[in-house]
């Protein structure tokens, strides 16, 4: 036959499994502690500087103009999208030549597009040393 369990054994664990759950808990909010200090101890990222951004900006609007000219032609509705800015375009029978003007600065850039574009259009683009004249536009 079994025997009948231990009255006094109920409360034995009980107890252990009580401890055993306080432990645990003391760990999980100690390890939570930890990772918020670890956290907050990190310095906050750091801006992106100027020239990298400047650089990050006409990377992309070469890269828009590239894509804009694959069909063979290039509006000025397209070049408004890929420059995002101010811009003007001079087109002459071998190349079309678009200056953009980015922040901070100013500072421009000047994109070459030779004609005919055909695909992969060949597109070389450079900052310039000064900015040229802007004339107003009204968008």
């Amino acid at each position: 036959m079994a025997q009948a369990p231990d009255p006094q054994d109920r409360p034995h664990r009980a107890g252990c499994a009580a401890l055993t759950l306080s432990v645990a808990a003391v760990g999980l909010l100690a390890l939570g502690a930890a990772l918020v200090l670890a956290v907050s101890a990190f310095p906050d990222r750091t801006d992106t500087p100027p020239e990298e951004l400047l650089a990050k900006k006409a990377g992309l609007t070469a890269y828009r103009l590239n894509q804009a000219a694959r069909d063979g032609s290039l509006t000025d509705q397209e070049i408004a999208w890929a420059a995002d800015g101010p811009w003007i375009v001079q087109r002459e029978p071998r190349a079309i030549r678009i200056v953009a003007r980015y922040t901070p600065g100013p500072a421009c850039y000047e994109y070459v597009l030779v004609q005919p574009m055909e695909a992969p259009t060949s597109l070389q683009f450079a900052r310039l040393e000064q900015c040229p004249l802007f004339p107003e536009r009204v968008l």
